[in-house]
C-alpha cells in the first residue's frame, strides 16, 4: 500500500468522488502496464486514521511506512499511524 499524504485538489471542476475515481483509474492503468496486481484504497482526512481504516478494510497483516527525514525520525503523522494501526507498523 502506498500513501500519498496531503494531496490537494486545486480544481473546483472535480468533486471529491470524481477525483477519487480518476485517481483509481490512473493507478489501475499503471498497474496494468507494469503487470502489478494490487488493490487500491483511496481515502481522505487525517492520514493516521485513514491508514488505520485502510489496514482494517484491506485486512492488512502489516503496515510499512517510510521515515520522513534523512535522520530517520518520525513526525506527528508517523506516530499517529503507529497509534491508529490495528496491525504492526514497520518504519524503513
Amino acid at each position: 500500500m502506498h500513501i500519498a499524504a496531503r494531496i490537494m485538489v486545486q480544481s473546483s471542476c472535480y468533486s471529491t468522488q470524481k477525483w477519487f475515481d480518476t485517481m483509481k483509474a490512473q493507478i489501475a492503468q499503471i498497474q496494468r502496464e507494469m503487470g502489478i496486481q494490487a488493490g487500491v484504497f483511496i481515502g481522505s482526512g487525517n492520514v493516521a486514521k485513514v491508514m488505520g481504516q485502510a489496514a482494517k478494510e484491506t485486512k492488512a497483516d502489516l503496515v510499512v511506512v517510510g521515515a520522513r527525514s534523512l535522520a530517520g525520525r518520525f513526525g506527528d503523522v508517523g506516530y499517529g499511524i503507529i497509534r491508529e494501526s490495528p496491525v504492526p507498523v514497520v518504519s524503513i
